[in-house]
């Protein structure tokens, strides 16, 4: 090859890596290695990311409307009860990482609580997805003054045996984002039930351990009476769920 030809290919490589290493591309810096911790679980530490459902007939509704608003809006109106679907019943993988897409979207930037609110999501309406009006948290009207839908459940009295409750009424919600913002409504730090702020503690707490501790505390303050599921088994439930969204 000609000497000069030569010479002009080297220059013009040289030129080329010199603008590739400017643009970053050469650049160490420029993707980081996630580097390890000692105190927060991979959840915070690694980026999360879902897959659409395969199933194109489901959709999610976001309502951009705060929570305050739309309480002090509406009347307490009975709704007829219409199943809301999040991802398709008994795929585990599918329903975990849509209900975390959602909440991502709905402002749930903590993913300690995003696992937390999965796992309670599927305690309350199990994996075969028995949702109703967007009420993912199995919420009962209560002092709600939003519309409301009646649908029969069980309870456990003060007895400890467990009664038939035909007429329960429940919180209807418009979309997702409104019912993320209900949760929060409850449990939040400024919560007039001290059980409900400890759970608002140890739902943004990082550790592991926090999980059985998050579920007691809403235990305690009547947010469930089924004594069935115990924070031993929400704590496996947790780590299922971490053990999927990893896996993406």
């Amino acid at each position: 090859m000609n000497v000069k030809v030569l010479a002009q290919l080297v220059f013009r490589v040289s030129v080329l890596l010199l603008a590739l290493f400017q643009a970053g591309c050469y650049s160490a810096s420029s993707n980081p290695p996630i580097a390890p911790s000692t105190h927060l679980s991979t959840c915070e530490t690694r980026p999360l990311t879902h897959a659409p459902s395969a199933d194109a007939r489901l959709s999610f509704s976001f309502s951009p409307v705060e929570f305050t608003t739309l309480a002090k809006s509406y009347a307490p109106t009975e709704m007829k009860p219409r199943k809301t679907l999040w991802g398709t019943p008994w795929n585990h993988e599918e329903l975990c990482h849509n209900m975390n897409a959602i909440l991502v979207d709905a402002g749930v930037s903590s993913c300690a609580a995003r696992v937390r609110m999965i796992a309670h999501a599927i305690v309350a309406s199990g994996w075969r997805q028995n949702v109703w009006n967007y009420n993912a948290w199995g919420v009962q009207q209560g002092s709600w003054r939003g519309p409301y839908y009646v649908m029969y459940t069980e309870e456990i009295g003060d007895d400890g045996k467990v009664h038939e409750v035909p007429d329960a009424a429940w919180r209807s919600f418009e979309g997702w984002q409104q019912a993320v913002d209900d949760f929060y409504a409850r449990i939040n730090p400024d919560s007039q039930r001290p059980s409900y702020r400890q759970a608002y503690r140890h739902l943004m707490n990082p550790s592991r351990k926090a999980d059985a501790v998050y579920w007691s505390a809403l235990g305690d303050g009547n947010y469930y009476t089924a004594e069935h599921f115990d924070k031993k088994k929400f704590a496996m439930l947790c780590w299922g769920v971490r053990e999927i969204l990893w896996k993406a």
